[in-house]
């Protein structure tokens, strides 16, 4: 049973350092490109005691802002910074509509692999389920680990689902997204409440 009804999901960003990228063989290098801001997330994730994988739970309805700050800064590229400094920008905010949209379709292929990972789909543990007769051979344990399992698979599908149509309500399946620009003052998307800052702010 989960008491808290979550489920892991892990978020991982290689380092794409041009020292790594030149590491590699010719053939993995055709399809990896360096990220020119590799070295400085590397450096803002040591400072504030982030590893380049982090687990966060995803529930029914909701996932940890955290996980937006996190995937906000490994999404950051040059057009975002336009030399600013990492630091300088705030996390906590929507840095910009390109940005945001490859936060949450890279939370979306997140979950995607961790369905994947299940030796079966959630459609055969249903129908497992349906069976009584088999179900029922199965001892206590296995019958509740059976229905712990298709209750993730659903939760992780009701997150995609959710993701899906924010992506759909805050305009970021739009083509030719804008990046911050070297802007900080954060990005107010479509339905969003939050207050961005005045130019004194930034």
């Amino acid at each position: 049973r989960n008491p808290y009804n979550s489920v892991d999901v892990t978020v991982s960003i290689a380092p794409r350092t041009t020292a790594l990228i030149e590491s590699l063989s010719d053939e993995e290098k055709a399809n990896i490109q360096a990220d020119p801001l590799a070295e400085e997330k590397i450096a803002f994730l040591d400072r504030v005691g982030r590893e380049n994988t982090v687990d966060f739970p995803c529930y029914a309805d909701r996932y940890p802002i955290e996980m937006l700050e996190y995937l906000r800064l490994m999404q950051m590229n040059e057009e975002d910074s336009r030399g600013r400094e990492l630091s300088q920008f705030d996390y906590t905010r929507t840095i910009s509509a390109a940005n945001e949209a490859a936060v949450l379709t890279s939370v979306i292929d997140a979950i995607g692999r961790q369905l994947k990972k299940y030796p079966n789909t959630e459609e055969d543990d249903a129908n497992l389920i349906k069976d009584k007769g088999l179900f029922r051979l199965l001892n206590y344990r296995q019958r509740m680990a059976i229905r712990h399992r298709r209750n993730e698979k659903r939760l992780l599908k009701r997150t995609i689902a959710a993701l899906q149509k924010q992506i759909r309500t805050k305009g970021l399946d739009a083509p030719d997204l804008a990046r911050a620009e070297g802007s900080t003052l954060g990005k107010t998307l479509r339905g969003d409440s939050t207050t961005q800052r005045t130019a004194l702010e930034d």
